[in-house]
């Protein structure tokens, strides 16, 4: 392993660390204020957590967005299969992004894991109910349950993937992060104003698409990244 090469893999493991360690401790400082509840309240008492409304719709738009672009990117790949298109490493890095993070990690280990009940599911907000809030990083009972992380949006946090494009990090900087960013905060919004999110689940959805965003840009970018620093 060259010496450029054990920097980048140092750089990357220490942004890591640093990210889930933040993101983490966010999380937990929600826990331990009642934030999650706090907020809820205030949606419920400006929504109702009505389903079919314009909220609601406009929230699947950071799901199927994504949906939309993966397709797109497929069919680009498919199409330039056998030449060397410029974007080909960003749109492979982009389908494994989405499949991964969004997806897999989200919809198949950690959804099941914990179990948790949205706000609408819960005795706060429905009387009817028969379940109690569970904080985050706490695991529920009910395997129906579905709240933690957000996957509306986990893919629209997605759109944060420019940001680990590694060779036009320095050039363009926070101007790749920014709109992934609020497209992310805004879908999640959405989706706790209807009652089907909490705002740790929104935060746990950036940290799963920045963190795996992190190791997947090490394993597809790393050699242009040692090239270009070999160049300087």
């Amino acid at each position: 392993m060259t010496e450029d090469n054990k920097k980048t893999k140092k750089s990357v493991f220490v942004e890591f660390i640093a990210a889930a360690t933040i993101l983490t401790v966010l999380i937990f400082l929600i826990r331990i204020s009642g934030l999650d509840l706090k907020i809820s309240d205030r949606a419920h008492q400006l929504t109702a957590f009505k389903s079919g409304t314009l909220m609601d719709y406009l929230a699947w738009i950071g799901k199927y967005l994504s949906i939309l672009f993966a397709a797109l990117a497929m069919l680009l790949l498919i199409k330039k299969r056998n030449k060397n298109h410029p974007f080909k490493k960003e749109l492979i890095f982009a389908l494994l992004l989405l499949f991964i993070g969004p997806f897999l990690i989200n919809n198949f280990l950690l959804k099941p894991f914990f179990k948790r009940p949205r706000p609408q599911q819960i005795i706060r907000y429905q009387a009817e109910s028969q379940h109690t809030f569970v904080p985050a990083f706490n695991s529920g009972t009910d395997t129906s349950h579905k709240s933690f992380p957000s996957g509306h949006a986990g893919a629209a946090f997605f759109f944060i993937f420019p940001w680990f494009c590694y060779k036009y990090r320095q050039r363009f900087g926070l101007k790749l992060f920014l709109p992934g960013l609020c497209f992310g905060l805004l879908t999640g919004s959405l989706r706790i104003l209807v009652g089907k999110h909490f705002l740790s689940d929104i935060l746990a959805s950036l940290m799963l698409v920045y963190l795996t965003g992190l190791v997947l840009a090490y394993l597809v970018f790393r050699k242009d990244t040692l090239e270009e620093s070999s160049k300087t």
